[in-house]
């Protein structure tokens, strides 16, 4: 890398390098260079999981109304929320458009 490169990405990232540092920037980005290359060379093409690893969801089902529970819960919940809307407890916003 030559001087004029150093301080042109010197200007380009709004950085004041001394002259006596110069010669160390040039070193640091030859080796930034160098392990940039290196990672080029990485095939791409590795799995991260091994080739017997198979992920299966389970299917869906409605579970039955646990006993321990009385039939009127859902009543009951809605009674002690501050604020509800078509069966729905009603949250203040925090996020918007």
């Amino acid at each position: 890398m030559k001087s004029s490169d150093v301080k042109h990405l010197a200007d380009l990232a709004y950085i004041t390098v001394p002259d006596e540092q110069q010669t160390a920037f040039e070193q640091d980005f030859e080796g930034i260079l160098e392990h940039i290359a290196t990672l080029t060379e990485v095939s791409e093409e590795v799995d991260t999981l091994p080739q017997y690893y198979h992920q299966t969801l389970r299917e869906d089902i409605q579970q039955p109304r646990n006993p321990a529970f009385s039939s009127d819960i859902h009543d009951k919940l809605l009674k002690g929320m501050p604020e509800t809307e078509n069966d729905y407890l009603v949250v203040k916003t925090i996020l918007t458009k």
